[in-house]
């Protein structure tokens, strides 16, 4: 279970280190495994642009739906990169199995 005071507290001294200096803290977002667009993607896609918060969305290339692209298109702010090819664990493939 995610304990929220201690788990985060090294980001937290960090975020206030940093607010003490006067400066302010920069994030960008990673949307792991898009494929297609969906509710979840469409509600992240609107909190990132409330917030002006850049986004990289690590898309699935061999399962790649035509609607992601219509969702991603007026998106400012994101970017896409390639997550694998299809999202295989190929090292499985190689190896032995153990005696």
């Amino acid at each position: 279970m995610l304990d929220c005071e201690n788990d985060w507290r090294p980001l937290l001294d960090a975020l206030d280190t940093i607010a003490r200096k006067g400066q302010i803290a920069q994030f960008w977002l990673r949307d792991d495994d898009a494929v297609a667009a969906s509710r979840a993607l469409a509600r992240f896609k609107g909190l990132c642009l409330e917030h002006a918060t850049p986004v990289l969305l690590a898309v699935i290339p061999h399962h790649l739906q035509p609607c992601l692209g219509a969702e991603v298109e007026s998106w400012a702010g994101a970017a896409i990169a390639t997550h694998g090819f299809a999202h295989i664990n190929h090292c499985l493939l190689y190896t032995s199995p153990s005696p």
